[in-house]
Order: C-alpha cells, then sequence, then structure tokens
C-alpha cells in the first residue's frame, strides 16, 4: 500500500482502538486483522454530498460549474484511493 493510505488505515486502527491505548490495553492487532480491517473498509461509497458541501464551504465563489467539475475530480480520486487499496492489499498476499 502507498505511505497514504497507509497511514489513514493506521488512523482508523487508532480512533477504533483509542480507549484500549488510554488504558493502556492495546495489542498491535495480527496481520489478518489488519486485512480484514482494510477489506472491510475498501468499499467505502464517494459521498457527493458531503464533497459538495466542503468545496462550497472552501471555495464559495466558485460558479456551479467549477463546483461540479471540483466534484468529479474528488470522485475520480476516490475511486483511484480503492484501486490502489485492492492493490496494496492484493500486494500483502
Amino acid at each position: 500500500m502507498n505511505q497514504y493510505c497507509t497511514r489513514n488505515w493506521a488512523k482508523k486502527i487508532v480512533k477504533s482502538s483509542f480507549p484500549e491505548i488510554l488504558e493502556r490495553k492495546f495489542q498491535i492487532p495480527s496481520q489478518e486483522e489488519i486485512e480484514a480491517l482494510v477489506q472491510d473498509g475498501l468499499y467505502e461509497p464517494f459521498d457527493e454530498y458531503q464533497a459538495r458541501k466542503i468545496i462550497e464551504s472552501v471555495h464559495p465563489e466558485w460558479s456551479e460549474g467549477e463546483i461540479l467539475d471540483k466534484i468529479e475530480e474528488e470522485k475520480n480520486r476516490h475511486m483511484r484511493t480503492i484501486s490502489t487499496n485492492v492493490k496494496g492489499l492484493n500486494d500483502l498476499k
């Protein structure tokens, strides 16, 4: 997996295990557990509504066409990330 993808999965593991970390009861997941976690989250759908709200808040001056172009760009980035994650997971095996 690429460095960006690995960092995101590490963040997810830390977020989901935060109470155990604070209680010093956290144990590093096994390779199989990490693979299962990654596989479960591989196909997170693209949230166009959320993307639009973020783009509109960051660029309130943009026209509808510019917003739609940026949404399409973000959707393509999301699909590439999924593709990279699948490839990375396959590389682990």
